[in-house]
């Protein structure tokens, strides 16, 4: 049985942040893993804690950024966990084969100004919700702890912390205290927070349906962030448009080719706005992101 994603009401944020429950661990846009630490950034250190061990987690997309102006319009979009797959998480330790308490997983995500994460599990009839706290560690730095708990609107145990994180990769460990009828828990989750920007055009801003067209782009660090993005950008396939890619050089450039010449005749016969997607596949030190790309498309017949 898979996870749903968490979603709670609030305002102005992309995501939310909870906790897996009893089965596969891949139910948010971050994964998690067996406590390991990731490349890049850092939190605030509130107290000295346990160090959990970490391990490298695989990028995840953040959100996309404006472009600059001139050209056609660019609009950012949040990027959506396409590109890599979540990492399998396992519990820290084995629970004694004398607890009987219910096993759980710990699970959370990134959401504009903070974190949120949970217990993700719906108990069957008489059992109660997850009760307890989860605390927070980026390597041995305590971020906070946070108290879960079952609201109404909310479709499991869970609670925030709002905290700021550097731009670049993050890996935080979540150690779910258990309570009386949950066992204790502890997982580690990606928390990348975007630092590079696509800025992209399509060169004279019109397609015509069937035909190649290519896509100028260039890959930069957001202000303060200093380095030049490198890998790979590619379009994210989309109705049956297969993705293209294109290597970005020494100054984070690339032009990307499509081919969508198997298309056939145009199913339009006035000129329409559209869109591609375009993806930067991220780098050891550029987090990976997403930008949408609008044009003018014409038919390919009179």
């Amino acid at each position: 049985m898979g996870f749903r994603l968490l979603t709670r009401s609030m305002s102005g944020g992309p995501s939310l942040l909870v906790l897996a429950a009893t089965v596969t661990c891949g139910f948010l846009v971050a994964g998690c893993e067996p406590t390991a630490s990731g490349p890049g950034g850092g939190g605030p250190t509130v107290t000295a804690a346990p160090t959990p061990t970490t391990t490298t987690p695989a990028p995840s997309p953040t959100r996309g950024a404006t472009p600059t102006a001139g050209g056609p319009t660019s609009t950012p979009v949040p990027t959506t966990p396409t590109t890599p797959a979540p990492t399998t998480s396992q519990p820290s330790a084995s629970p004694s084969a004398a607890d009987t308490r219910i096993a759980v997983q710990a699970a959370g995500n990134v959401r504009q100004g903070g974190i949120d994460v949970g217990v993700a599990t719906v108990p069957g009839a008489g059992t109660p919700w997850p009760t307890g706290t989860i605390k927070v560690y980026e390597g041995s730095a305590l971020l906070g702890t946070v108290t879960i708990k079952h609201g109404d609107m909310d479709p499991y145990s869970m609670g925030g912390l709002d905290i700021t994180l550097a731009p670049g990769y993050h890996t935080l460990t979540l150690d779910y205290s258990g309570d009386a009828t949950y066992r204790p828990d502890r997982r580690t989750m990606a928390a990348n927070i975007a630092n590079a920007q696509i800025i992209a055009s399509i060169p004279g801003g019109t397609v015509v349906w069937a035909e190649s067209y290519s896509v100028d782009i260039e890959v930069k660090g957001l202000p303060g962030v200093s380095g030049t993005p490198s890998g790979k950008v590619r379009n994210r396939e989309n109705f049956g448009l297969p993705s293209f890619e294109a290597t970005l050089d020494a100054n984070g450039r690339a032009t990307l080719e499509i081919d969508p010449s198997w298309s056939g005749t145009a199913p339009f016969t006035a000129p329409r706005a559209n869109a591609i997607f375009i993806e930067y596949l991220g780098d050891d030190d550029f987090v990976p992101t997403t930008l949408m790309v609008e044009f003018t498309e014409v038919p390919n017949t009179p």
